[in-house]
């Protein structure tokens, strides 16, 4: 929209990196309330690592989804071949990574609880 991806195009892999942070944050916070609430039991630090490890892949896999069918059925361009959409996913998937290991890293006896 703003076409900031074409004037300065790391802007790209800076927003996928953060939206991989940004994904694992949410899945963390919603795990952590859920487990401390009854739904999920009790669940461990590494079941909780490996659990929004998956799921933040997950939704990056999901998200290059989108922007294909979006690419497909809307026009768009959002994708620009192999190369970029197998990057973006591992940007994010690194964004959720960096994530994890910050906050097991912060609390090593809590993982950040």
């Amino acid at each position: 929209m703003l076409f900031l991806y074409v004037a300065y195009p790391p802007t790209d892999v800076a927003m996928h990196f953060l939206g991989g942070i940004a994904i694992a944050y949410f899945l963390w916070r919603a795990a952590v309330l859920a487990s401390q609430s009854g739904p999920l039991g009790t669940i461990g630090l590494t079941g909780l690592g490996v659990m929004v490890f998956g799921l933040t892949c997950a939704a990056a896999v999901f998200w290059e989804f989108a922007e294909y069918l979006s690419d497909r059925w809307l026009g768009t361009r959002a994708q620009l071949g192999l190369e970029d959409t197998l990057g973006d996913m591992l940007v994010g998937i690194m964004g959720g990574l960096a994530f994890l290991l910050q906050r097991f890293a912060a609390r090593p006896n809590q993982g950040g609880r």
